[in-house]
Parts: C-alpha cells; structure tokens; sequence
C-alpha cells in the first residue's frame, strides 16, 4: 500500500513559502537599516545585519541566510541592486549640495573680503576729505614730488585717525583687521629716498 506524501508535501510547501517571505521581509528591514544609518549595502552587509536584527521566530524559520545564499537567489540580488542604486542617487545629492555649500562659502567669503576692502576705501577717502588734500592727476604734475613729505603726512595722519598704529617691533598695523600695512624696514627706507 502506498502512503500518500502530498499532505506532507504541502506542508513542507507552505514552510518553505512562509520561510521565503519572512526572509525577504527581513532582507528589506536589513537593507532599510542600512540605508537609513548610511552605511554600504552588499550583500555581506545585508547578510550582518539580518543576523544581528532577526527575531526569534525568523530565527525559527532560519529567515537569516548567508551572502552566498542571496548571490544565489536573483530576487534577493536584485533588491540589494536596487537599494545600491538608491544609495548611489543619495550620495550624489548629498555630494553636489556639499559643493554648492563650499561654493557659496566661497562666494560668502570673497564678498565679505570685497566689503571690507570697500569699507577701508571709503575710510581712506574720508580721511583725504578731511585732511584738505586735493587728488590731481600724476600726469598733471609738472613739479617734482617730494615722497617723503606724503608719506610721513600719510602716515602721521593715519596714526592720528586711529586708522593704524605702530606694533613693538615698529611697524604699521591696520586697526581694522591687525594685518601688518607697512614694514619698519620698508617705511625707513621709503624715507631715505
């Protein structure tokens, strides 16, 4: 007499249908884990990571598979494939957005340095307004020019402003941004000549 399998092959149907489904839920929540804490989705990854999160009962039902046994199933390639391929977009959106905030630093920065230099000409100005001096043009002088003269007055009236002032070591330092304007060295020998 011949027993009848299909009842147990049935069974052995619908463990293996319920252990596949509660194997690919648990392959996306892996790959979902890995997405979300942007770390590298492959298959060695996933596989990590479905261990680590598994439950009791897809444990029981040995929901957990190894990287070989998700390079063996296409459906399991392809849903890592298609993650990479998210991850992939992500990480350029987030790279470009980096660059255009280094560009617009960049942009930020080069406007404030253009400010500031505006802001010591206009000072400069000012202190040619009040200081009566009268801006002619070099081609219109016919006489020669007594440097020296202009660059003590220059210098005596920007120190006299609060524009600059002398450090220890004797040179001129701008008030505005600390940054050394004229050398001791440099100033001696603008007054030699």
């Amino acid at each position: 007499m011949d027993i009848d399998l299909r009842s147990k092959n049935d069974n052995l149907q619908d463990w293996r249908n319920k252990k596949s489904k509660i194997t690919e839920a648990l392959l996306k929540k892996a790959i979902e884990h890995l997405y979300k804490s942007n770390e590298k989705i492959s298959q060695k990854n996933v596989s990590f990571i479905m261990n680590e999160i598994a439950t009791d009962e897809e444990k029981n039902h040995h929901a957990n598979i190894s990287p070989s046994a998700i390079s063996k199933n296409e459906n399991y390639k392809l849903l890592i494939f298609e993650a990479q391929e998210k991850q992939n977009i992500k990480k350029s959106k987030l790279n470009s957005i980096s660059k255009d905030a280094q560009r617009n630093l960049e942009i930020h920065k080069l406007k404030t340095i253009i400010a500031e230099k505006e802001a010591r000409i206009k000072e400069y100005e000012s202190i040619i307004n009040r200081a009566d001096i009268d801006i002619v043009s070099l081609k219109d002088i016919k006489e020669d020019i007594d440097y020296k003269i202009l660059v003590q007055d220059f210098i005596s009236l920007s120190l006299k402003e609060g524009i600059i002032y002398k450090d220890k070591n004797g040179n001129l330092v701008s008030e505005i941004d600390n940054k050394i304007i004229l050398s001791k060295i440099i100033y001696k020998r603008l007054l030699e000549k």
